[in-house]
């Protein structure tokens, strides 16, 4: 768990430029970033809750539930075994729905003797993952079924009384939850761990009172609002359509200096991102809430590379060679913070000299930082490492980007970077400590 801690710029204020994923400074009232859901590129401000990413607003927007058409069953990849779909009663959007519109569907038995069902079928997920999967279903002639998943690699099952809820025969490893909902309805769902990769989700079948009979060709049961989320529980119920790819990128971070210098990516292929496949991505080491960069930068008002300066950046380096620079550049004078070459030489350029750190540094999360101090001698550190110090030719120039400036450079997660344009080579140890409390880096 994360130590608490006052928030660093309340610490440490007058940064010029401040982005983090983490609230950084108390009189601050405005959002984090800005996402962009892949889907129809909408895009929405997510704030901050206690300090933290909200989270929950942020998959609420970009969305979760991995299933297509959740509310259509004549879909092809809803599959129908010994169902009858062409006949009379109609199956179609002839039931009002949890939500009070008529959009539930109906499961009806053919008259072929063996099972009825309707299920989910060809899923690609992620092995050994959790995953929660729900679906709505409600009483007509039949007032049992038999709920189906194979997301655990192998087929697993349980039976629901829809007159009470109540479920028997559960072969899930964990305990299904069956809530009560609007119109007679009831919800199911189980959170179960992945064993395989192409999975059918759910499935319903009737019972009669067994599985296997005989049809009437009329009698069924109704199907609403099905639902499959990376998650170790049950979210709220997500409609879906034709696309359910729930993808979110960064396109801008708000500057939580007090200067409103935020960073921005207009373009689609140079923006981080932050949900993918509807969850948030984390840090393989930390565990925190991060985002994944393949030659994304983010461009923000040109900052003075001014002599007495320091700059702090929170990332992990996913690999030992390649191009990353936490802090991009402009004009000459190429100020960065810590930049691996294509080499693996580690550098930073606070003048127009650039100071070599080291070779193909591990993979890792690191907090890196380097200042520049009045007798214009140029310091690196990494977490609290001091790396090689050298002098720097020049104090002129500015900077105006950051993130990964090369398209052919390994990818390096960023969730943090600040500039300060004073002095701050007494307090550094400070501040590093500080990040380290709450990003739990080293």
């Amino acid at each position: 768990m994360p130590k608490a801690q006052p928030l660093l710029l309340d610490l440490f204020p007058n940064a010029e430029v401040a982005y983090s994923l983490r609230k950084l400074r108390t009189d601050y009232s405005g959002s984090a970033i800005r996402v962009r859901r892949s889907r129809d590129n909408a895009e929405q401000d997510i704030n901050f809750v206690s300090g933290n990413l909200d989270a929950q607003s942020l998959l609420g927007f970009v969305g979760y539930n991995l299933l297509t058409y959740s509310e259509d069953i004549s879909q092809v990849i809803w599959a129908k075994t010994n169902l009858n779909t062409t006949g009379i009663p109609p199956y179609l959007d002839v039931e009002i729905a949890p939500d009070g519109l008529t959009t539930g569907d109906k499961i009806i038995e053919n008259i072929t003797s063996g099972t009825h069902q309707c299920s989910r079928q060809n899923l690609t997920i992620i092995n050994a993952t959790s995953y929660n999967t729900s679906v709505y279903v409600k009483q007509g002639e039949r007032t049992k079924v038999q709920i189906i998943s194979n997301i655990s690699g192998a087929t697993q099952t349980c039976d629901v009384d829809l007159t009470n809820g109540n479920i028997s025969n559960n072969g899930f490893a964990n305990t299904p939850v069956v809530t009560a909902e609007a119109n007679g309805w009831y919800r199911f769902s189980v959170t179960i761990t992945s064993g395989a990769t192409a999975v059918n989700s759910i499935g319903v079948r009737l019972m009669n009172p067994t599985i296997s009979y005989l049809g009437d060709g009329i009698s069924g049961a109704y199907i609403w609002g099905a639902q499959l989320t990376q998650s170790s529980s049950v979210l709220p119920y997500e409609k879906t359509v034709a696309d359910a790819s729930r993808n979110g990128f960064v396109t801008r971070w708000y500057d939580q200096s007090g200067n409103g210098n935020d960073a921005s990516q207009a373009t689609v292929a140079t923006q981080a991102q932050i949900v993918a496949s509807g969850a948030v991505i984390t840090d393989p080491d930390t565990g925190k809430i991060s985002a994944t960069w393949t030659g994304d930068f983010y461009n923000f008002t040109n900052v003075a590379n001014t002599q007495l300066m320091m700059m702090v950046a929170v990332v992990n380096r996913t690999a030992s060679t390649g191009t990353i620079f936490p802090i991009a550049i402009s004009g000459a004078t190429n100020p960065r913070l810590y930049g691996w070459g294509g080499n693996g030489v580690a550098t930073t350029t606070l003048g127009s000299t650039a100071i070599t750190h080291e070779s193909n540094t591990t993979v890792g999360a690191y907090i890196m930082s380097a200042l520049r101090d009045g007798s214009n001698v140029v310091k690196a550190f990494r977490n609290t490492t001091a790396l090689t110090t050298g002098t720097a030719t020049s104090t002129t120039g500015s900077f105006n980007s950051f993130g990964q400036v090369s398209t052919t450079g390994t990818s390096a997660r960023i969730v943090e970077m600040i500039h300060w344009s004073n002095d701050k080579e007494s307090l550094r140890a400070d501040i590093v400590t500080n990040q380290n409390d709450y990003w739990e880096v080293y």
